[in-house]
C-alpha cells in the first residue's frame, strides 16, 4: 500500500548520493562561513539591529566575497583584487563586531569545523597523518580569525578553478588545425577478482594500474569517416587508457604514456605541430622536478614543435577521465560476474578491454588501449632540484620575451634517486610516528648516533620535566618519548633497554627545498624571529640588510615573493647567540600565512612604515594572529622608514597609545631606517638579549639543548645514575 501511495519524490538512499572528492578549500570554507554566520545571527536577535548595520548576514559564500573585491568589469574581477595585491579592497574593508574578534578568557566559546592532520592508527601498529574535518570549540575570535585567513585566499583559488575550465572548454571546441589536446590522469588501480574465489584470494588481490588519457583531435576523412576543415572543424574525441602490472605511478610511467600518445597519432597520419596536455598537480606523477626535467625534452622527444602542460587548480581536476576509468573497470567486473572472462592479470584486463570494450556508447570516438609489460626506469629523467614550481600553473616552451629567470634542469646521476620526493615545506611532527626508529645525532666521541624507539607521538611539556636519563626540559617544549636501544657484542645488533623512558625534543626542523634547519642540534643557543607587516613597509629590506647589510633602492620594483629565512650571531654576554630570521617574502598579498611560518617562532617583530599610518592601524590583527599560532612569542614593534616625514606620519602619541592598548604584549619598540643603516643592527641584538635572558631565567640547561640528546651526562662531580644507553655491554 504505501509502495504505491509514496510520492514520486520519496527513494531509497543510493551509493551515488554521496558527494565525494570535494575541493578541502571548498568545504572548509563553507563550514566555517556558515558557523560565523550563524553566530551573527544570533547577535543580530540580542542587539538592535541599527547596532550591526555595517555587519551584515551574508546568505552566500559569492555575497561575502564579492563584498571584499572591486565591482566586476567586463563580467569579472580584476586579478589583482582576486591576488589582495589592490589597496582598494581586500579582507581589510570587512566589518567586524568587538565581541566576534574576542580571544579573551571572558570571549564566548563556539562551536566549529576545521581541517587538520589527525594521527590515525594502520596495520602494523603505525600511526599515519590523515587530513579530517575536526570539531573544534575555542573563542569566537579564533573562529573568525580563522575566517579571515580562509577569505584572503579563496577568490583568487575559486577564480583559478572557474578559469581554468572555461579556457579548457573554449580550447576543445576552438582547436586550431594541428594541434591536440591531452587530459592525463592515473585511475584508481584495478584489483583482479575471481567469480570462485578461494579466501585468501579475497586479502591479495592483485593490482592493475590504469592510466587514462582523453585525447581531443581534428577529425581525419580516412580514419574517422569524417574530414575537418577550418571552416567546418570536426573534433574528435578518443580515450586512450594504457594497462600495466607496474604499480610505480611515476614520471617514467607519464613518459611511457606519451610516448604511445605520440606513436598512435603518428599512425593514423595526424600531424601535430602543438600539443596541450592538461592534468592535476600530483607531484609524483606530473608536477615534480623530474616531471618538468622529461617535458623539457618534449620537442626532442616526440617532434612537436609547441607544448604546454597546464596544471588543474587543486582539488578541481577531476572530469570524464575519472569517468572513463570507472567505466572500464565495471564493465570487466560485470563480465566476471557473468562468466563471460576471467581476469587475475594486467594482460588478461588488458586482452578483455581490447577485445570488447574499444565501441563505447557514448559520444566518444573510440577507445584505445595499450599494454605496458615493464616500465624502462632510469636516471634519465632525475633531475635536481628547482626553486617554486609547486606555485605553477603551466609550464610551456616559447620564445623569451621580456625579463625572465633560467632554471637549468641538471640531472641526478646516482643510483638511488628519489623519483617521489616534494619540495614542500614538512615538520618533524608530521615524519615522525609511533612505533618508528629514530637516529639521533651526537657528536659524542664514542658514539656517531643513539637509536630510538617511538612509543608516544609529540606533545608540549606543561612543566618542566627530567627524564629517566637526566635530561632537563624546559615547559612549553614539543617532544616525543621513546626508549632507547643498548648495543650488543654482534655488529649492527640492538638491544631495546625498559630502564627508562627519554624525552627528545624536536624542536624547529622543517625540509624546506632540500635545506634542514636544526635549531636543537647544536651547541648554540638558536632563536626564531618572524617578520610580520602589511607589505611595502619594508620587510624584505630589513631581512637584507639582516643578512649582508645591503639595501636595494627601486621605486618601480614588485614585492617579493616566497618565504624566505637566514640566521646571524650575536654576542650577548660573553656567549654566542643565533638568530634565525623568517620573513614572509610578500606571501602576505597572495595567500594566508601558514601555521608552519609561525611554528616553533619565539619572537615576532612587527613591522610598519613610519611614513604610513594606515600601515601600522593594522598591526592589532597581526598580535590576534601570533597569539593564537605562535603562543609565548615575544612581541617587538619596528618603525621602518624613519629617515624622514611623510603625509601621514605615526607620531610619538600614536605609538604610545598603541602600547596602552596592548598592555604588557609588547616587549621592545624599535624606529630604524634601512636606507641609512640605522638601527638595524641594535635593535637585532637588543632582541636576541631579550630572548636570551628569558631562556636562561626560565631554567639554565646543561651545555644547551645538546644533552636531549645524550642520554646519561652528568654535572661535574656527580656520579652517573645509570648506564648509558648505548655503551658496550
Amino acid at each position: 500500500m504505501f509502495e504505491r501511495c509514496k510520492p514520486y519524490f520519496v527513494r531509497l538512499v543510493r551509493p551515488k548520493d554521496r558527494q565525494t572528492c570535494c575541493c578541502k578549500y571548498h568545504v572548509e570554507f563553507k563550514t566555517v562561513f556558515q558557523s560565523c554566520m550563524e553566530f551573527r545571527k544570533k547577535l543580530l536577535i540580542e542587539n538592535e539591529p541599527n547596532e550591526c548595520y555595517s555587519t551584515p548576514v551574508y546568505d552566500s559564500i559569492s555575497d561575502v566575497v564579492n563584498a571584499t573585491l572591486c565591482e566586476k568589469v567586463d563580467g569579472s574581477h580584476n586579478l589583482q583584487c582576486l591576488k589582495r595585491n589592490c589597496s582598494d579592497c581586500g579582507v581589510k574593508i570587512l566589518n567586524f563586531l568587538p565581541c566576534e574578534l574576542d580571544v579573551s578568557d571572558t570571549a564566548e566559546f563556539v562551536k566549529w569545523e576545521k581541517f587538520e592532520n589527525v594521527s590515525v592508527n594502520v596495520k602494523g601498529n603505525k600511526t599515519i597523518k590523515k587530513l579530517m574535518l575536526v570539531k573544534k570549540e575555542s573563542q569566537v575570535g579564533e573562529l573568525f580569525s580563522y575566517f579571515r585567513k580562509l577569505i584572503e585566499t579563496f577568490p583568487v583559488h575559486q577564480h583559478r578553478a572557474t578559469w581554468q575550465n572555461e579556457q579548457f572548454q573554449n580550447l576543445v571546441r576552438n582547436l586550431p588545425e594541428k594541434q591536440c589536446v591531452c587530459v592525463h590522469d592515473f585511475s584508481e588501480n584495478y584489483r583482479c577478482s575471481e567469480l570462485t574465489e578461494i579466501q585468501s584470494a579475497y586479502f591479495q588481490k592483485t593490482e592493475v594500474s590504469v592510466h587514462v588519457t582523453i585525447l581531443h583531435r581534428h577529425a581525419l576523412l580516412e580514419y574517422d569517416g569524417v574530414d575537418s576543415s577550418e571552416d567546418f572543424p570536426e573534433i574528435i574525441t578518443e580515450q586512450f587508457f594504457v594497462i600495466s602490472p607496474d604499480l610505480v605511478h611515476d614520471q617514467y610511467f607519464v613518459h611511457q604514456v606519451r610516448n604511445y600518445i605520440a606513436e598512435y597519432l603518428q599512425s593514423v597520419s595526424y600531424s601535430v605541430e602543438t600539443m596541450h596536455e592538461f592534468t592535476d598537480g600530483c607531484s609524483a606523477q606530473y608536477k615534480s622536478r623530474h616531471c618538468f626535467g622529461d617535458i623539457s625534452q618534449t620537442s626532442d622527444d616526440f617532434g612537436y614543435q609547441h607544448f604546454t602542460r597546464n596544471f588543474f587548480e587543486t582539488s578541481h581536476a577531476k572530469g570524464p577521465q575519472d569517468a572513463a576509468g570507472g567505466i572500464i573497470k565495471r564493465q570487466a567486473n560485470c563480465a566476471i560476474l557473468r562468466g563471460q572472462t576471467q581476469i587475475r592479470t594486467a594482460k588478461d584486463l588488458y586482452e578483455y578491454a581490447n577485445s570488447f570494450l574499444t565501441q563505447p556508447r557514448s559520444h566518444c570516438k573510440r577507445r584505445i588501449f595499450r599494454y605496458a609489460e615493464t616500465i624502462y626506469r632510469d636516471n634519465r629523467l632525475s633531475f635536481k632540484p628547482v626553486p617554486s614550481i609547486r606555485s605553477l600553473h603551466q609550464c610551456s616552451n616559447s620564445i623569451k620575451t621580456g625579463g625572465y629567470t633560467e632554471w637549468e634542469m641538471k640531472r641526478e646521476y646516482r643510483a638511488d634517486a628519489q623519483e617521489n620526493e616534494e619540495n614542500e615545506q614538512v615538520s618533524l611532527q608530521e615524519l615522525v610516528s609511533v612505533g618508528q626508529l629514530v637516529a639521533l645525532y651526537t657528536d659524542d666521541d664514542e658514539e656517531e648516533y643513539y637509536m630510538l624507539k617511538v612509543e608516544k607521538s609529540m606533545e608540549t611539556l606543561r612543566i618542566d620535566t627530567t627524564d629517566s636519563w637526566g635530561s632537563l626540559l624546559p615547559a612549553g617544549t614539543p617532544v616525543f618519548r621513546g626508549l632507547y636501544y643498548n648495543k650488543t657484542n654482534s655488529p649492527f645488533q640492538y638491544r631495546l633497554t625498559m630502564a627508562g623512558r627519554a624525552l627528545m625534543a624536536y624542536g624547529l626542523n622543517f625540509m624546506d627545498n632540500n635545506n634542514t634547519i636544526d635549531t636543537m642540534a647544536t651547541g648554540t643557543p638558536t632563536y626564531k624571529i618572524i617578520l610580520l607587516g602589511e607589505y611595502g613597509v619594508g620587510k624584505s629590506s630589513i631581512f637584507r640588510r639582516f643578512l649582508n647589510g645591503t639595501f636595494i633602492e627601486e621605486p618601480g620594483k614588485k614585492s617579493t615573493i616566497g618565504l624566505d629565512q637566514c640566521s646571524q650571531t650575536f654576542g650577548v654576554h660573553g656567549i654566542n647567540v643565533k638568530v634565525t630570521l623568517w620573513d614572509t617574502g610578500g606571501m602576505e598579498r597572495m595567500s594566508f600565512i601558514g601555521s608552519s611560518f609561525y611554528r616553533g617562532a619565539h619572537a615576532a617583530l612587527l613591522c610598519y612604515s613610519v611614513k604610513n599610518k594606515e600601515t601600522f592601524t593594522v598591526l592589532s590583527q597581526y598580535i590576534l594572529d601570533i597569539v593564537i599560532n605562535a603562543e609565548g612569542a615575544k612581541i617587538f614593534l619596528c618603525g621602518n622608514m624613519a629617515d624622514g616625514e611623510g603625509e601621514d606620519q605615526v607620531d610619538k602619541a600614536d605609538i604610545e597609545n598603541f602600547e596602552r592598548e596592548c598592555g604588557n604584549v609588547l616587549s621592545g619598540v624599535y624606529q630604524i631606517s634601512c636606507k641609512d643603516n640605522m638601527g638595524i643592527y641594535e635593535m637585532f641584538k637588543d632582541i636576541a638579549r631579550v630572548l636570551h635572558q628569558e631562556s636562561v631565567g626560565r631554567m639554565t640547561l646543561r651545555r644547551e639543548i645538546g644533552n636531549v640528546i645524550r642520554p646519561g651526562i652528568t654535572p661535574e662531580g656527580e656520579e652517573p645514575c645509570k648506564k648509558r644507553c648505548c655503551s658496550s655491554s
